[in-house]
């Protein structure tokens, strides 16, 4: 029996990476899923990092929730401040864990969905011989 050859390696390692990230966006959605509660935030300033010579920021957003004081920093860092300081931002939560907030983005979690399954379809399709 032939070893196989790298692209077979390849697709094989590209696979596993997508079902990886698959993995991740569900493990997310399941812990985001249930009964949620909404909170209006303000954005508060933003943290900054410097990576790679690229400058990145996340809003930093503080929020109330029966009379206590909770800051969140984003989950999506933009190569510019957005949104701007002073802003109001919704949150969800999960109900009795105001800890958790989050800022809504459905259209990115269905847009992560489709890269990590045409990606996956692009993999099979180099395994079977199609591509």
């Amino acid at each position: 029996m032939a070893p196989p050859d790298m692209r077979t390696l390849a697709a094989v390692a590209g696979l596993l990476i997508c079902a990886f990230m698959l993995a991740s966006l569900v493990s997310t959605d399941l812990r985001r899923s249930g009964r949620k509660s909404a909170a209006r935030g303000t954005v508060m300033g933003h943290v900054a990092s410097l990576k790679d010579g690229v400058h990145t920021y996340a809003a930093i957003v503080g929020y109330e929730i029966d009379g206590k004081s909770f800051e969140q920093t984003d989950d999506v860092w933009w190569p510019h401040r957005t949104p701007r300081e002073g802003a109001a931002v919704r949150l969800l939560f999960p109900v009795g864990h105001p800890e958790l907030a989050y800022r809504p983005r459905p259209w990115l979690r269905v847009l992560s969905y489709a890269l990590v399954g045409a990606l996956g379809a692009v993999m099979i399709a180099i395994l079977s011989g199609g591509v």
